[in-house]
């Protein structure tokens, strides 16, 4: 199909051409999820800080179509929450330690997809994939 790459899990392809907002104050995990995004063609905008990744929402807002979000971060709220009001028709994948987190459903109501870390490429793809069958 024109568009879509396959990625390893069986059965799984995603729609290029994403730009995607990484917000994860672990480098190692951000530079990791920005590296598998741009293998399969989408443009990657990586943050550590609250500051970053909101200047980075007031400069690109309209081009952002996905926000992945660290929920452990101090100031995921306060990102998930500006970056929503910025641009309300961003898609929002959380990454969580603990998925059975119930909190994190109320805090990130708007999240289309909670992914639990660590997580594989082809879980991230998976996710990606479900999240924009979604939209």
């Amino acid at each position: 199909m024109p568009g879509r790459l396959p990625v390893t899990r069986k059965g799984v392809a995603v729609q290029k051409g994403e730009v995607v907002l990484v917000v994860d104050d672990d480098r190692w995990v951000r530079d990791l999820t920005r590296d598998i995004l741009e293998l399969f063609g989408h443009t990657v905008l990586a943050s550590e800080t609250r500051e970053h990744a909101v200047d980075l929402c007031h400069n690109r807002a309209g081009e952002i179509t996905l926000l992945i979000l660290d929920s452990s971060s101090p100031a995921a709220g306060y990102i998930y929450e500006k970056v929503l009001l910025l641009n309300p028709g961003v898609r929002v994948i959380v990454t969580t330690q603990d998925e059975d987190d119930l909190s994190l459903q109320t805090t990130f109501s708007r999240a289309k997809a909670f992914l639990q870390k660590p997580y594989r490429m082809s879980e991230l793809m998976f996710t990606l994939e479900h999240v924009q069958e979604m939209s």
